[in-house]
């Protein structure tokens, strides 16, 4: 006989009724992010990370997507397998590589997986943050409407934040349809940057995000400052301690990204959330 996880059935029940990202952001909640899942317990970007975040019960799981010589849009960091670019390879030349192993013997049976299973399996379940790895080219185009063709077919547009270190990728996407939800992700300005984009607001009039993605390091209060005044959201990865989440309310974040996901988010409920009022409250 099947024995039932009453816990994790619970936490079913709550998200077959989950408000739209826009909705839940307008009440001023602050989300918790498992960055690749529950990465620190699982092998990132595999359906066993993904699996234990949502019985953890964080509120969105970031990951990262590949798109392959035969136009499948696969979950994975790395832009080589095998020391192969992706972008050349099928997946039926990828399907079956063991994705778990270098964390621990027990996950060999984890694989890389397509987005669309990921999202089928998960996607009414919880708010996702999909980060495009690849930079922006001609050959890139079909599958960035591949991307946005996946996420309407699913009915998942309004549940899912699409975010890139390419600008243009984000700038893409808004051209196609502007109601996609998008994070720019920042990168430190240097010497060899082309446009120094500095601020939140930069970003947003290159390619009209809705929010900026910055490390824990990176967030300071002018950057805030700027990201309130301009109506951006604003996501942090690499949160791992009670400072970090500290820091993180002090300045006005929406998503605090973690790789600890049990940690950060018990440090979380343990904080006077109400005291912190200042965060955006609706997309533009």
């Amino acid at each position: 006989m099947t024995v039932i996880n009453k816990t994790y059935f619970l936490k079913l029940n709550k998200y077959k009724s989950m408000k739209s990202l826009r909705e839940t952001v307008k009440l001023n909640k602050i989300l918790i992010a498992a960055h690749r899942g529950d990465s620190s317990n699982f092998p990132e970007n595999t359906f066993a990370a993904f699996k234990s975040a949502v019985q953890i019960g964080v509120d969105m799981i970031e990951l990262d997507v590949q798109f392959t010589k035969d136009e499948k849009i696969i979950v994975t960091h790395n832009e080589t397998l095998n020391s192969e670019n992706i972008f050349d390879l099928t997946y039926d030349q990828i399907k079956d590589f063991d994705n778990g192993s270098w964390f621990s013997k027990e996950f060999s049976n984890e694989r890389i997986p397509l987005l669309a299973d990921v999202l089928r399996e998960f996607g009414k379940q919880i708010y996702f943050s999909i980060e495009i790895k690849p930079f922006f080219s001609e050959k890139t185009q079909n599958k960035l409407l591949q991307l946005l063709e996946l996420l309407f077919q699913n009915n998942l547009s309004q549940n899912v934040v699409v975010a890139s270190f390419d600008t243009k990728n984000l700038s893409y996407l808004k051209s196609k349809n502007s109601e996609i939800n998008t994070a720019a992700v920042f990168y430190s300005p240097t010497k060899n940057t082309e446009k120094k984009l500095l601020l939140p607001v930069d970003y947003k009039n290159e390619c009209g995000c809705n929010a900026i993605i910055c490390s824990v390091k990176e967030l300071n209060q002018q950057f805030a400052e700027n990201a309130v005044q301009n109506n951006i959201f604003i996501g942090v990865y690499g949160v791992e301690n009670k400072n970090d989440v500290e820091k993180c309310l002090a300045n006005n974040v929406t998503v605090i990204g973690t790789d600890y996901c049990k940690l950060i988010k018990s440090i979380f409920s343990n904080c006077k959330e109400n005291q912190f009022h200042s965060r955006p409250n609706n997309f533009s």
